[in-house]
């Protein structure tokens, strides 16, 4: 099988075997003319939906309120009002009487 496949390419290769032409015919494809002048929108009266300066703040807390939705078991808002994973707390220099304070709140209150 090997051998006759290296013969089929190798007569390819060698120009032997005459050159195929595509049988398929491409229809033919209108496209619009491309200088042709759109008609302008009609003027509604009304303000843009999003304003473009607030876009990146909107996407950002559409964002947070689709992860807050979809994995609230696992995703809740820090104090901050940021979003964290839930039950996990990093700190970073914290000595033990530190952490109580964090865990049980002040002595005074």
């Amino acid at each position: 099988m090997r051998y006759a496949a290296a013969l089929i390419l190798i007569a390819c290769v060698a120009g032997d075997v005459p050159g195929v032409m595509a049988q398929i015919g491409v229809p033919s494809v209108r496209l619009p003319d491309a200088t042709r002048n759109l008609p302008s929108l009609p003027d509604v009266g009304i303000e843009p939906l999003i304003a473009v300066e607030h876009l990146p703040e909107q996407l950002r807390l559409d964002r947070i309120t689709r992860l807050l939705r979809d994995h609230g078991d696992r995703v809740e808002l820090d104090r901050a009002g940021q979003p964290a994973v839930r039950g996990i707390l990093v700190a970073t220099g914290v000595d033990d009487a530190m952490a109580l304070v964090y865990l049980f709140g002040s002595p005074e209150a």
